[in-house]
């Protein structure tokens, strides 16, 4: 049998719903404390599926894609106390037999990045940043992308896409196959579940469906080598330029957010070199209505650039500078209770041959940059860094 869950209108990613962050239809408290749809702490609705449990919380109406099982397990709970503006959840479902185009079951087996009989690579060693690695789910099929050594790394999505072999097969991704991109809707920190059964038509590629994802990931490192300790940003030091090739940057107090706070630092590395910047969590107060991140951010400016980031984060490359010196801001304006703050990585590369991207000073008002600035190339890193 297949189970079909209705919340009304649709506007689900390819596999898995999550937090719809369209904000039109919230109610008066969302609209003045929009923060609170970040996280579902006090008051949510649970539907547990196998291998994925989907979480809802404040203003929603959404159609759930089909739920390939024979049983799952709602569960509701609230903790506010009573309160007039809310209304409580109301859903339709329905069992159906299952259609023959929707592949249930195949090969359920997990996979890792590192299974028990090998060993660890030198990279995870050393904990330092991995390289790119790939993954490939066949139709029909599910696994588990993991970084080694448990909670000492975060795992990044970088790109995924389907992909039509031509033959109906699932062969090893090439140039020559049909590729479109892919919203999987996935949140990762340590691992991510990815399943693959229902068939996708991609419209560019003549409405044949997908055989395959490819998905291309990183694993950033959650702890300094040698015990070391990161960089909280409020500290008080001698400077607030720090010259070093790699750390880690904290909020004062992570991962629990303080009193109010405005601190700064800058890191510089040697003229030659460029830094790369990530997340690896990130969970302040959200923006605003207007989408200004008013009460809680983190700021980071590049020459003449600036990305301004509040919310909640999953973790990601967000930042391939243009100069040698890269100044972060962290503007808390009250203490905020069930807020992490955030844990940045950062390391140099070498400024790439040709490399067109220059520092232009902080002469002029910064822009916001939505998405990082990132090479002409066909990887995510600049060619200095793909070689190691």
């Amino acid at each position: 049998m297949f189970l079909f869950l209705f919340l009304d209108d649709s506007n689900e990613p390819d596999l898995v719903i999550y937090k719809n962050d369209n904000t039109d239809n919230l109610n008066d408290l969302e609209q003045t404390y929009p923060s609170i749809r970040d996280i579902c702490i006090n008051d949510y609705l649970i539907i547990n599926a196998p291998h994925v449990a989907y979480v809802y919380c404040g203003t929603r109406k959404l159609a759930m894609r089909p739920i390939c099982a024979a049983s799952v397990t709602i569960q509701y709970k609230s903790t506010s106390a009573p309160n007039l503006f809310y209304k409580g959840f109301k859903f339709y479902f329905e069992w159906v037999e299952k259609p023959v185009e929707i592949l249930c079951g195949g090969d359920t087996g997990l996979s890792t990045t590192t299974p028990v009989n090998e060993p660890i690579p030198i990279w995870a060693q050393n904990l330092e940043l991995s390289p790119i690695l790939s993954a490939q789910i066949c139709l029909g099929t599910s696994q588990t992308l993991r970084c080694p050594r448990g909670s000492d790394y975060v795992l990044s999505i970088i790109e995924s896409s389907y992909g039509v072999t031509g033959t109906g097969s699932c062969e090893v991704p090439s140039t020559t196959h049909c590729q479109q991109g892919a919203s999987l809707g996935l949140t990762c920190t340590q691992s991510c579940f990815i399943e693959y059964d229902i068939p996708r038509p991609l419209v560019q590629c003549g409405s044949q469906n997908a055989d395959y994802i490819s998905i291309d990931y990183e694993c950033i490192p959650t702890r300094l080598p040698n015990g070391a300790n990161p960089i909280d940003i409020c500290a008080s030091a001698t400077t607030d330029t720090i010259a070093m090739n790699s750390g880690m940057m904290i909020s004062p107090q992570y991962p629990t957010l303080g009193a109010a706070r405005t601190c700064t630092k800058k890191i510089e590395t040697l003229p030659n070199k460029l830094w790369m910047v990530f997340v690896v969590d990130l969970f302040l107060e959200g923006a605003n209505d207007v989408g200004d991140c008013n009460a809680a951010s983190l700021t980071i400016f590049d020459g003449n650039d600036r990305i301004v980031r509040c919310g909640l984060q999953q973790p990601e490359l967000i930042l391939v500078s243009c100069s040698n010196i890269v100044e972060f801001k962290f503007v808390s304006t009250h203490q905020a209770l069930g807020y992490r703050g955030f844990k940045l990585f950062f390391q140099t590369i070498d400024v790439p041959s040709g490399w067109a991207c220059k520092p232009t000073g902080f002469t002029t008002p910064p822009t916001i940059i939505t998405t990082p600035r990132l090479p002409t190339t066909t990887s995510l890193l600049p060619p200095s860094s793909q070689s190691k």
